[in-house]
């Protein structure tokens, strides 16, 4: 199974030295967000991935999710991205917007066939499938992993009652989401009601979730399972 680690920070000298422990650990690729907190020109997150490219020798994932971090990655400053930096090979793309997923790969795709475009939030991973992209690295696929499989399998096969079927069933469980501001503690206790091994803490400033919380992510995930 390949592994991808996450080397992300706001300061380039300790992403560096988190690409080159993954590549001395043997991951397989690197995920590095963009810049964040103080918004930066293009020509800056260019560079900023130029000098990740460059750290080590595995392949790079861009990580877009403009929401939290204030700074996005849009199809032109990709497209010159892709052309600067020849171990970028995909983009996780979390943002609320088919319609930017699909630019992406009208844009960048259409002219690098290698690159992937890879969903980040799991009810879009059969609108990026539609468009031309690649996939998805959600979170939701951490509670019930078997539906992004059955999704992408029903694509595949053009069945498109198993694509509606499994469509609605992770836009469904999708509201485990709601249950937590962020939405970690949440996913965390689903994971553990789905009974799988792990632990449902996080730290401060995060909240743990309620009882009632933690009975609503229960109702969730029966309706989804009937």
């Amino acid at each position: 199974m390949p592994v991808l680690l996450g080397v992300s920070s706001n300061n380039l000298d300790e992403v560096i030295a988190l690409a080159k422990h993954a590549e001395k650990a043997g991951a397989d690729g690197i995920v590095a967000i963009t810049p964040y907190f103080w918004k930066v020109s293009d020509d800056s997150v260019l560079e900023f991935y130029k000098a990740v490219g460059q750290a080590c020798s595995l392949p790079l994932v861009a990580y877009n999710f403009p929401a939290l971090t204030g700074q996005g990655i849009g199809s032109r400053l990709l497209l010159r991205m892709v052309e600067s930096v020849p171990k970028l090979v995909a983009i996780k793309d979390t943002i609320d917007s088919l319609s930017h997923i699909r630019n992406i790969v009208f844009r960048v795709k259409a002219v690098h066939e290698y690159f992937s475009v890879l969903a980040g939030i799991d009810e879009y991973l059969f609108g990026t499938l539609a468009v031309g992209g690649d996939g998805l690295i959600g979170s939701l696929i951490n509670v019930m992993p078997h539906l992004s499989v059955d999704l992408y399998q029903a694509f595949q096969n053009k069945d498109f009652d198993g694509i509606i079927n499994c469509q609605r069933k992770i836009s469904m469980l999708s509201e485990i989401s709601m249950v937590s501001v962020p939405p970690i503690a949440a996913l965390k206790e689903a994971i553990l009601i789905m009974g799988h091994p792990g632990a449902s803490c996080v730290r401060p400033p995060l909240g743990k979730v309620s009882p009632e919380g933690i009975e609503r992510i229960k109702k969730i995930i029966e309706k989804v399972q009937e």
